[in-house]
């Protein structure tokens, strides 16, 4: 191993506020969720899809992250950061954490 490789990473990014942490910590009641009933369809991966305004059968991994941000600020009686996607293509939220 080199000496660079053992060393700790160092980021210039703040560190998670409470609403990354709290729908972090929610997500793992989502382990175990797939699709049933077709590609991109099932019974949670359509609630992800309808809290950005889409319906089954479209991708939802970005959805899924959406969705948990925003039941976390909802139980946290916070807002989301201004601007975040609502959207389940991921590229819109690389596209806005870039921003």
């Amino acid at each position: 191993m080199s000496a660079q490789a053992s060393m700790p990473m160092r980021s210039s990014l703040p560190p998670p506020g409470a609403i990354a942490m709290r729908a972090a910590a929610d997500a793992e009641d989502n382990v175990g969720v797939h699709e049933a009933g077709g590609d991109n369809r099932g019974t949670y991966v359509e609630i992800y899809l309808r809290s950005v305004g889409l319906g089954p059968g479209e991708p939802w991994c970005a959805a899924f992250v959406h969705y948990r941000l925003s039941q976390a600020a909802a139980e946290l009686d916070a807002r989301l950061p201004e601007g975040i996607p609502r959207s389940g293509y991921c590229p819109d939220y690389a596209a806005w954490a870039r921003e």
